[in-house]
This record gives structure tokens, sequence and C-alpha cells, in this order.
């Protein structure tokens, strides 16, 4: 069992969700007419944003509603060239 993942573990430690409110995908049917299911994929909007985490500028994925309410400190700011 050595060099083994753990069940669901993926080789991209990045994966596609929140920095900040850590929201990911959710898994959902198309639904059509006749009510037949088919899956899709409900992914939530995302942007590359410069912010600050953890006390260091850095790039991260965060999501729009945590941009919108002010969750995140952006880097690069009138507050950042104050010093």
């Amino acid at each position: 069992m050595l060099g083994m993942r753990p069940f669901g573990a993926r080789e991209n430690p990045m994966s596609y969700r929140c920095a900040v409110c850590e929201k990911a995908a959710q898994a959902a049917h198309n639904v059509s007419h006749s009510n037949r299911k088919s899956r899709k994929w409900q992914t939530p909007n995302l942007q590359r944003v410069h912010v600050i985490l953890k006390g260091t500028p850095q790039h991260a994925l965060v999501c729009t509603r945590c941009i919108r309410s002010n969750r995140v400190a952006k880097a690069g700011g009138a507050a950042h060239h104050a010093a």
C-alpha cells in the first residue's frame, strides 16, 4: 500500500474550488420535457484574482460571491501601495 493515494484523491492538488468559501462543483441533472435525465455539472463562477491570502499576495481562484461581498482583500489596491 506504499505510494497509494486515498480514494477520490486527484493528481492535481488544486481543485476547481473557491479559495475562500471552498464552493465546488455540484452534480445535477438536465431534465428534458419527457423527464429523461442526463448528468451535468454546475460549476461556481470562479475568477483568478490577485488577493492577499495568509498574509501573502498571490493569485487565487475566488467565486464572484466572495468578491462581491468583500470576503477577500485584493492585493495591489490603494491600501497596498500606501506604505
